[in-house]
């Protein structure tokens, strides 16, 4: 199933980007990233689409897995892209929230 997501990115000097500069994912915050969820009223969930490409992990539904960041420091862009995502990776209610969030 087609589904559109807004582009974002993490702003450099958040708390998650310092973290990632110091870890074993160095240079991951500056990776163009997804919206997939939320994960409570003050974080995201977010995947990184490196080269423009989704990565599933074996059978997880879309949301399941990712970063957790906090809202605040996502930069939601004017771009958009579309990933053709298989429909046992969905549900009514991940389709309805990643709408919600990419308007």
């Amino acid at each position: 199933m087609d589904m559109t997501f807004r582009i974002c990115k993490v702003k450099q000097d958040s708390e998650w980007a310092k973290w990632c500069k110091k870890s074993q994912f160095n240079g991951l915050e500056e990776s163009d990233f997804i919206i997939t969820g939320e994960e409570d009223e003050n974080n995201y969930t977010i995947e990184d689409v490196p080269e423009g490409s989704l990565k599933l992990i074996a059978s997880f539904k879309l949301g399941e897995l990712g970063y957790i960041v906090p809202k605040n420091d996502v930069i939601k862009t004017n771009f958009y892209a579309t990933y053709d995502i298989p429909k046992k990776r969905l549900t009514v209610d991940i389709i309805d929230t990643i709408n919600r969030l990419n308007e």
